[in-house]
């Protein structure tokens, strides 16, 4: 700080009694030492004979504050920093008069004045207005430091609590008029700073949720309950497009279009082609799906479907995150994985023009349509295989009365293929066993069996069979023994071949070369009859087979043919949920996943005021369900398409009892705005469906009737 007094002239000599000014206080500065920053400059105090009077000049000096000039027009208690002032420093020097005399002194120079900075926010934007329909919002930009050279602005819409914020096309001005999209949302706006230096963003607290004005919300009143005039009924689940494209990964997709609250038909794929051998364990199945989702909005996985024939058949519930837009392979099971039945299967069974795939999906998101797309699929079979000793035939038969009632005719003859076969004549009871040993199987030297195969030939005469295999065991020193290896498929008219056991099945037993060399080493089975009709079971051209020495292997396939199975079922006499009579509409039988078409009731028959508000909508449903019925969708309909939420319940299972069920209500809205026009057209209505989701078993949904009640305001 630097004082500068000025002495007195030789011709103005000092009034007697008068004092020149003295600085008691120096002038000083505040305020950041940096481009478009504001200072404000203080005189100081200053002594002296009254009246002192004070005059401001502002000096830009160089980095080292010296060298000061002055800054032309700059005289005031106020100065922004200028772009020239960058890289110098700057002071105030005060000028001090009373009739004495003058003096001057000057302030402490600023630091090296700096560039402009991008402005930042000191206070937040705020809003100003009623957040309610069709009022007008302003913004406020708030406080930035420094001061910006221009704003811009943008309005977002948010959930009602003010979060997941999304921008509003087009809504760039400082003023908003709120629309009807806007109800039940916050409204955020976002204020951007710019100055040459760049620009920040800031933005206001959210609002409240757009609600209707106070004044219409107080002039509510109520139309029906209304029963509706018109029902139709829609597939309950989405068929696929281009199914026979999923058979390859080549780039061409099956494609499926789901709303949220859609699932697909089943998606069969067939014809693998695979060729286990006939001694095959299998350990294992993969499942490979080449798949893609067009926007990730919520698509995912309901099941995958192994089947062979009405005997051999696995499900698996697949519970996973929606699937990411893009493409990808995801593979379902694993090289150990047997999907709680596979181990059972026979190696004919995957090996059947019959064995397929099955795959469902659904939409789970909240909104926007997506679209499912399948490129291609492939399984992965792993399994055991093992050298062969055999098969041999026995060479004694005989009728073993140990087990049943019923003894076997010409037993020996079950020991060669072709007529005669042993038979035996049941009328719903059980034969004896038909006990084979002498079979002459001696393993190479130093090995070990792995597994033993009973193949036979078997058929049943009679105008129905209900001939099923009662027990098929080991016999290890002339006792039947170990595990039951009964096949579950029924005997038919045509000689089949049925095959029993593994590579790696011993069948309970601990087996050795000696045992299975011994003369009273075979196989025992009995059959039965489940029904009061006489019925002639056959059996011939029985053998054995032993394995040893165990190999892993596997083999990988893809399906040739594709086809759709409807995963959903009809309403029988749909017309009657037109009313609430206790006259139902029903659909029967629904067993897992398997969902009711869409039923479509519409044609309430309103007649709001044209310039009428609607704040809710409310459905009342009397139904009644067995055990496993639940939602699967409630949503309204207008104009030919579903719209708004869907209010489906699926956590509270429909009651066995008849009882009323509401949706919606008084202050719901489903999620839109309604027009009285969209209300009053005959399109107007509600959509229903059902879904069975116990994993066993099945069960009916039944509806007695609909009733639509909406609740308006008229403003004044």
């Amino acid at each position: 700080m630097m004082l500068v007094l000025v002495g007195l002239g030789a011709c103005a000599p000092k009034p007697p009694g008068n004092t020149v000014p003295a600085v008691s206080v120096p002038p000083s500065i505040s305020g950041e030492a940096r481009e478009e920053a504001a200072l404000t400059g203080s005189a100081g105090a200053w002594t002296g004979s009254n009246p002192v009077t004070t005059t401001l000049q502002w000096q830009r000096c160089d980095a080292s504050g010296e060298s000061c000039t002055d800054l032309e027009g700059a005289t005031g208690t106020g100065y922004v920093l200028a772009e020239a002032d960058v890289g110098h420093r700057v002071r105030l020097r005060v000028q001090a008069s009373n009739p004495a005399g003058t003096a001057t002194a000057d302030s402490v120079p600023t630091d090296v004045v700096g560039p402009v900075l991008a402005p930042s926010p000191v206070t937040l934007p705020t809003v100003d207005g009623s957040a309610t329909l069709s009022s007008v919002l302003t913004a406020r930009p708030g406080t930035w430091n420094p001061t910006p050279r221009s704003y811009a602005y943008q309005w977002s819409r948010c959930d009602a609590s003010g979060f997941a914020c999304v921008p509003l096309s087009g809504a760039t001005a400082s003023t908003y008029t709120v629309t009807s999209t806007d109800l039940d949302h916050a409204l955020v706006v976002t204020v951007t700073a710019s100055n040459k230096a760049g620009s920040s963003s800031a933005s206001s607290a959210p609002t409240p949720a757009v609600a209707f004005p106070a004044s219409c919300v107080e002039r509510t009143a109520t139309a029906g309950p209304l029963l509706p005039s018109v029902v139709e009924t829609l597939p309950g689940s989405r068929a696929w497009t281009n199914a026979a494209w999923a058979t390859t990964a080549d780039g061409k997709s099956a494609t499926a279009s789901l709303s949220p609250g859609d699932s697909t038909d089943r998606l069969v794929l067939k014809g693998f082609g695979l060729a286990l051998p006939s001694n095959a364990k299998v350990t294992g199945l993969e499942v490979w799906v080449t798949r893609s989702s067009a926007s990730g909005a919520g698509i995912e996985d309901v099941s995958i479907t192994l089947k062979a024939s009405n005997y051999y058949g696995a499900r698996r519930e697949v519970a996973s995150a929606p699937w990411p837009a893009g493409t990808r392979t995801v593979v379902f099971g694993g090289p150990a994985d047997l999907w709680s039945s596979l181990g059972s299967w026979p190696a004919t069974a995957f090996n059947s023009p019959d064995f397929s795939v099955g795959l469902e999906l659904r939409h789970a998101g909240t909104e926007g349509t997506d679209l499912a797309s399948i490129d291609g699929v492939q399984v992965k079979v792993y399994y055991t295989t093992a050298s062969e000793l055999g098969p041999a035939s026995p060479t004694t038969v005989v009728d073993e009365p140990s087990q049943g009632t019923v003894a076997w005719s010409n037993p020996q003859a079950a020991a060669t293929p072709g007529a005669p076969s042993a038979t035996a004549s049941l009328t719903q009871n059980t034969s004896h066993l038909l006990k084979a040993t002498g079979f002459g199987l001696v393993l190479p030297a130093g090995k070990t069996p792995s597994g033993v195969r009973l193949h036979l030939v078997r058929s049943s005469a009679g105008s129905l069979s209900y001939v099923y295999d009662e027990d098929v065991r080991l016999v290890v020193g002339g006792t039947v023994v170990g595990e039951d290896r009964r096949n579950i498929e029924n005997y038919t008219a045509t000689p089949t071949q049925v095959h029993y056991g593994n590579a790696l099945d011993t069948w309970g037993v601990a087996l050795s070369a000696a045992t299975v060399a011994s003369p009273d080493f075979g196989v025992a089975i009995s059959a039965r009859n489940l029904v009061n009709i006489p019925v002639v079971a056959s059996i011939d051209d029985l053998r054995l087979t032993v394995l040893y020495d165990p190999v892993d292997a596997s083999v990988t396939a893809t399906p040739s043919t594709v086809s759709q199975e409807v995963r959903s079922s009809e309403w029988n006499e749909p017309s009657n949920a037109l009313s609430v009579d206790g006259v139902f509409t029903n659909v029967n039988n629904l067993v897992q996943d398997e969902s009711s078409d869409e039923l479509v009731l519409r044609s309430f028959g309103f007649n709001l005021p044209s310039t009428a508000l609607v704040t809710g909508i409310q459905i009342d449903v009397a139904r009644s369900g067995g055990d496993g019925i639940e939602d699967k969708r409630v949503q309204l309909v207008s104009g030919g398409s579903r719209r708004g939420r869907d209010l489906a319940d699926p956590s509270t299972p429909w009651s066995g009892e008849d009882s009323t069920v509401q949706y919606g209500g008084s202050s719901q809205r489903w999620g839109l705005f309604w027009t009285a026009a969209e209300i009053n057209d005959p399109g107007f209505g509600v959509l229903l469906s059902a879904t069975y989701r116990l994993p066993a078993g099945n069960a009916d949904a039944l509806i007695d009737g609909v009733t639509a009640t909406v609740t308006y305001c008229v403003p004044p």
